[in-house]
């Protein structure tokens, strides 16, 4: 999508699944020419996906636009991906943040990479930054605690 005065968009989206165990989670991947940098967005819990995935697309094409590779995906059990989401808990979560932020670190790692979280994916992204993963951290709308995520949701 290209808007008066904004870069011509170049980027490819590209759809497909990683494998985990028991599982895959549906990704979508944001390539440019030539990147500058790599955004990896960690989304919501579950139940506000649906508010989140248009403004989340938006965002991923307007960084894409200005040769940011950005890396969007599903947690196992929601959305796209595969899985039962009874049988997931923020372990499991956690894990398929850590599996997506490897795999993308790894596609260039001479790149800078930028973990942003929206809601209760600010608090597994803050989580894998502060165990060393990424150069960056940027956290939209982040609860307090995980529990009060689920206590709104529920």
């Amino acid at each position: 999508m290209q808007t008066e005065g904004s870069p011509k968009a170049r980027s490819q989206e590209e759809a497909g699944y990683f494998t985990v165990p028991g599982a895959h989670i549906y990704t979508v991947l944001h390539q440019v020419p030539d990147p500058v940098a790599r955004v990896l967005l960690v989304g919501p819990f579950a139940s506000e996906r649906h508010f989140s995935y248009h403004l989340w697309v938006r965002w991923a094409r307007f960084l894409a636009a200005r040769r940011i590779e950005v890396l969007r995906f599903d947690y196992r059990g929601i959305g796209e991906s595969t899985g039962v989401f009874e049988e997931m808990g923020f372990e499991n979560w956690i894990e398929d943040v850590q599996f997506v932020v490897d795999w993308f670190s790894s596609r260039s790692p001479s790149l800078p990479l930028l973990l942003h979280g929206l809601e209760l994916g600010a608090i597994f992204a803050a989580k894998i930054f502060h165990a060393g993963k990424g150069d960056a951290l940027l956290l939209w709308s982040p609860p307090a605690n995980a529990n009060q995520v689920l206590r709104s949701s529920l």
